[in-house]
């Protein structure tokens, strides 16, 4: 079975499975610090929605050549700047929502715990972004106030997490 990733090429024997095969294109990959970003098996394009057991457990013989092509992070990060952006804008504006029901002390702590899962997201992407010095990514500085936001919720003070939000969290998110 042939392999290829970026542009190099190798042989496997076609006695082992699609996953063994899979692991060796993503340790190589991994090893060069890199991503597997596009994936063809037999020609056709997979995602890994399409990683299912029974297309894994195929022999090499009966899957076809495998194709890989893979991106370093910071060449992901950097193409997904503008999406960041506007993520971090649409977080700022939800926030901004929270906060006046916040302020009418009508605590929606569903609506809070979701709006934090997506800054935690946020908050990933872009320090990597600033790891790898990619221009427009900066550290935020936003986890000690979201730990001052988590001890409020637990407390339930409503004041408090607007205030937080208003006054710290929601300024330092890009806009």
């Amino acid at each position: 079975m042939q392999v290829t990733l970026d542009s190099e090429h190798w042989t496997v024997g076609d006695d082992l499975s699609l996953l063994e095969v899979l692991a060796q294109v993503s340790d190589k990959a991994r090893g060069r610090g890199r991503i597997v970003t596009e994936l063809k098996i037999g020609g056709r394009i997979h995602t890994d929605r399409d990683l299912i057991p029974s297309l894994l457990a195929r022999k090499g013989k009966d899957a076809g050549s495998v194709e890989a092509v893979s991106s370093t992070t910071a060449d992901l990060l950097s193409g997904a700047k503008d999406a960041v952006s506007q993520y971090g804008a649409q977080l700022k504006a939800e926030g901004g929502r929270i906060t006046q029901v916040l302020r009418t002390g009508a605590l929606a702590l569903s609506d809070l715990d979701q709006w934090l899962g997506q800054l935690a997201d946020y908050m990933e992407i872009t320090e990597r972004g600033a790891a790898h010095r990619i221009p427009g990514f900066h550290s935020a500085g936003l986890s000690a106030w979201v730990e001052h936001l988590m001890d409020a919720r637990t407390h339930r003070d409503c004041v408090r997490m607007a205030d937080l939000l208003e006054y710290e969290l929601l300024p330092r998110l890009a806009s």
